[in-house]
């Protein structure tokens, strides 16, 4: 990833920073949150689940939109949490996506990270406050299980890129699995430019 001047690099995590859970799009569940929330905290950092968030539902989703919005908004304006990771996506994130702060995260860069769903977040976010964003797995769905097989790799990604001193590097380099598909090349070259991420449905 190649980053323009004018974009805004949040700070990287370091231990005792405060990580925020939060379910702007599906329902949050206890099990795969608690887990994560461990993993982390060994790691030294501080996690923060909001009260009420775990099991909070509105029909599918996490809580009324309202609910969602406020708690986003909350955390973003919270000057004590350096990171916000979604619980998971589904859906959602776009119908609070007009309620978002994006005045307060430009003014205080926090890391955001997740997909499905909150690929909409990304894009908003680009858009509105050129706050660099991570397009990443999520704790409910995968990351909760650390480097157990066959997560160890995302799991291992994740944890590069996050802890990944961004203040000061200006490109990030992704590794290979060592088992699986072995990556080709359609045409060879260089190239440098902004990745910006999307969603596609199969």
């Amino acid at each position: 990833m190649l980053f323009r001047s004018d974009w805004i690099k949040p700070k990287s995590l370091k231990p005792g920073d405060i990580i925020a859970i939060a379910a702007p799009a599906g329902v949050a569940e206890e099990t795969p949150i608690r887990a994560f929330a461990a993993l982390m905290e060994k790691q030294g950092y501080k996690v923060r689940v909001p009260e009420g968030m775990l099991g909070r539902r509105d029909r599918h989703l996490g809580g009324t939109d309202s609910q969602r919005a406020d708690e986003m908004n909350a955390l973003i304006r919270d000057p004590a949490v350096r990171a916000i990771f979604p619980a998971r996506g589904g859906y959602g994130l776009t119908r609070i996506i007009d309620r978002i702060d994006y005045t307060a995260l430009k003014a205080d860069p926090k890391i955001i990270t997740g997909y499905s769903d909150l690929t909409a977040l990304h894009l908003a976010v680009a858009r509105k406050a050129r706050v660099v964003t991570f397009h990443s797995p999520l704790p409910m769905h995968s990351l909760h299980k650390g480097e157990t097989e066959p997560h160890a790799f995302a799991y291992r990604s994740f944890k590069s890129m996050i802890l990944a001193p961004l203040e000061s590097q200006g490109a990030q380099v992704v590794g290979v699995p060592e088992e699986g598909p072995i990556p080709s090349k359609l045409v060879g070259g260089k190239a440098r430019g902004r990745l910006q991420i999307g969603r596609a449905h199969v």
